[in-house]
């Protein structure tokens, strides 16, 4: 159980190839079948030793509450199958949740000293640094063994394993606060005892450099984060130490309260000036910063194409839970909710199937009674921890002031991302690191408050061998049917159901398909998409082998339709299909007008059929009386905003503006600075990788920094 434990920390590092989605997909798996085993093996266990059985504890109760209301959700939701399975893309719904619950729940009764929990957070801190040192070494050209293909798709930023930045940064920050966490306590002598040492062994190696190897770690920490240039991980980064800050100006005394105090007031100056520049774009300039990450978090600001989208989701999912308050529209199924509400930039902006905000998230697909128990949850871990902080003085209360740190980091960075396999992990262990104090407060009794008939009943089923007996079978049938269950995941996913002509589509990506039914609405969106691009060659090819496709994939199209019925981009995506089969066949009209008809219900303001996407045009500049220039230009139609950038003839080069209102069609630029001469180019855009190229502005636009 304890080498199964250990071995959950390594989920960071997996990645599979062979199968689509590599970097959530083998995370996910990988994660459940341990906690499945793991958790199999902890019943055997609790059902024979009544010393494993779980504690009191407010914060289970808080992790189970959460995924009933899920699970209640979920029935009552648009689409009970995605609520429950997800899909590969996000492998989280109900499902996952039940398992970091049963991750917890076994995490809570086993580890019940300080010294294993300090085994278990040093692991998981130790591997975290390893992630870093992969991650370097690919950074700067190394070979790696299992990770030489993996592609880096935010170059300069790295992702490593995670693809994404962002989520190597996810994993990172909880472990750089813990890392500094045991190098304190490490580094701290016990009350009354370093004097008494240094007298009896004077050539003893000072005390604090037992703190060393873990400030190292968290140095690596610190550096892994600055590769991911994530800005959430540093919005976590500054709340973890402005709550570690805020504890010892509480807690702490002489020097230890004043260096708080300094810290508190240091991030609040910085925090003003990135205030300061965010909300004015204009001040969001890297100046002479030659690093591109530091440039890229430097030069973040309101105006930015992923902050406004991160708005357009958080305004729909506000006005989701308003429209479902009490228990939402079913986890996983932002999505619809995203379909409904979208508005202004939200019709242009990629769509969003989760809220990039877990409270968002949260109330909009759990409504009320789902935010309640994730907000007790916290609630219940923080007190917890500033319990045990106020209690034990010395290098114990380091130790749970940086784990609250760590906690106060990871839930202001959530609110910017979602869940993942990885970042689950990390809240899970440090969650139950907190349920530790909270049952020490308690005398650690175990059992829950049952009317005394029924707890003396519920205490004497272990006892009884036919109970232990079918409590065991379910355990372990539980497992096994989830081991079952994930393997078939594992082969649906495969690439080998990726096929390379339309031709053995139906057999490919059929078998994809009917391999694992409850997620086969990935390949059928695929199909649809896929389809409707190569209709035209296809049918040109062999007509009655394009209308038997066409058939089958229709049949896909209303089975995905009957699954998810709240799902827009399936509607949308079949209708351009059947629009291109009506271009050749025209009695595939009425099918695209019916799908086009519903996909404009389920998502009004979005267009079921864009137009091509053309620059902006009739560019204009004048001159104004104070000698400025100003700039204009004729909106685009479907575009989601438009894009201005400046170049200089010092070769620098930067956006000057972001334009999502189809009003603003002018531009004044300001008054001539350094650098040489200015040119203007602007684009339009429906959103981030889906731009026209750039079109410059007359000749007179250079004259403008003269």
């Amino acid at each position: 159980m304890l080498a199964g434990i250990a071995l959950l920390l390594a989920t960071p590092f997996i990645v599979t190839p062979g199968t689509i989605f590599p970097f959530t997909l083998g995370k996910a798996l990988w994660s459940r079948w341990l906690i499945e085993a793991v958790f199999a093996l902890w019943a055997l266990l609790a059902l024979r030793r009544a010393e494993f059985r779980p504690p009191r504890s407010w914060l289970l109760v808080a992790l189970g509450a959460g995924v009933a209301v899920s699970l209640l959700a979920a029935l009552f939701g648009a689409s009970v199958q995605k609520s429950v399975w997800s899909s590969y893309e996000r492998m989280g719904g109900v499902l996952d949740a039940a398992h970091w619950t049963a991750l917890a729940v076994v995490l809570v009764s086993m580890l019940r000293t300080g010294r294993a929990w300090r085994a278990l957070l040093g692991l998981n801190a130790a591997a975290a640094a390893a992630m870093v040192l992969l991650v370097a070494a690919r950074r700067h050209g190394f070979e790696l063994p299992f990770y030489g293909g993996m592609p880096e798709a935010h170059l300069p930023r790295m992702g490593g394993t995670f693809g994404n930045p962002t989520f190597l940064a996810v994993y990172l920050l909880p472990n750089l606060m813990v890392a500094l966490g045991l190098a304190l306590r490490a580094g701290m002598p016990a009350p009354g005892a370093p004097d008494a040492a240094r007298r009896e062994a004077p050539r003893t190696r000072p005390h604090w450099t037992r703190g060393v190897p873990w400030a190292a770690a968290a140095a690596l920490h610190f550096w892994g984060l600055s590769l991911a240039g994530s800005v959430g991980g540093l919005a976590g980064l500054a709340a973890g130490t402005g709550f570690a800050a805020g504890a010892y100006a509480v807690l702490g005394a002489g020097r230890a309260r004043r260096a708080a105090l300094a810290v508190l007031a240091l991030l609040a100056v910085l925090g003003a000036g990135a205030g300061v520049r965010f909300f004015h774009p204009d001040r969001a300039r890297a100046g002479r910063v030659e690093d591109p990450v530091a440039r890229y978090v430097a030069t973040t600001h309101l105006q930015r194409p992923g902050v406004q989208s991160r708005l357009a989701a958080w305004e729909t999912g506000i006005e989701g839970f308003a429209r479902r308050p009490v228990l939402g529209w079913g986890p996983e199924n932002f999505v619809v909710v995203f379909g409904r509400f979208a508005s202004g930039y939200g019709a242009w902006a990629e769509p969003h199937d989760q809220a990039h905000g877990k409270l968002i998230e949260v109330a909009a697909t759990t409504g009320a009674a789902g935010l309640a128990a994730y907000l007790a949850l916290w609630w219940i871990a923080f007190a917890a921890l500033w319990r045990a902080a106020r209690r034990t003085p010395g290098p114990d209360r380091a130790l749970a002031v940086l784990a609250g740190a760590a906690l106060a980091g990871v839930l202001v960075q959530s609110q910017f991302l979602f869940d993942t396999p990885t970042g689950s992990l990390q809240v899970t262990v440090l969650l139950c690191f907190a349920a530790g104090p909270e049952a020490a407060a308690g005398g650690r009794r175990r059992g829950p408050r049952l009317p005394g008939a029924l707890a003396s009943r519920w205490a004497a089923l272990p006892g009884r061998r036919a109970a232990r007996i079918a409590l065991a079978a379910a355990a372990l049938a539980a497992a096994a049917g989830g081991a079952a269950a994930h393997g078939a995941m594992r082969r649906a996913a495969d690439l080998d159901h990726v096929p390379f002509e339309p031709w053995s589509w139906r057999d490919n990506m059929g078998r994809g398909i009917d391999a694992f039914p409850p997620m086969a609405n990935t390949w059928r969106w695929w199909l649809f998409n896929e389809l409707a691009l190569h209709w035209p060659r296809i049918r040109a090819e062999d007509g009655p082998r394009a209308l038997a496709l066409l058939e089958w994939v229709g049949r896909e199209g209303e089975r995905a339709a009957r699954a998810e019925p709240g799902e827009w981009r399936f509607r949308a995506s079949l209708a351009r299909l059947y629009r291109a089969a009506a271009a050749t066949d025209a009695a595939f009209g009425d099918a695209a007008a019916r799908h086009a008809e519903r996909a404009r219900e389920l998502a009004p303001a979005r267009a079921v059929f864009p137009g091509p996407l053309l620059p902006p045009d009739s560019l204009v500049s004048r001159r104004l009386d104070d000698g400025r220039l100003e700039l204009g230009w004729r909106w685009p139609e479907d575009a989601g905003y438009v894009a201005l950038s400046q170049s200089r003839a010092d070769g620098r080069r930067r956006f000057v503006l972001h334009a999502y209102d189809p009003a603003r069609t002018t531009w004044v630029a300001p008054a001539a600075g350094a650098g040489g001469p200015a040119r203007y180019r602007i684009k339009a855009c429906r959103y981030p990788g889906q731009c026209t190229a750039d079109v410059e502005w007359p000749a007179a636009a250079p004259d403008a920094a003269r």
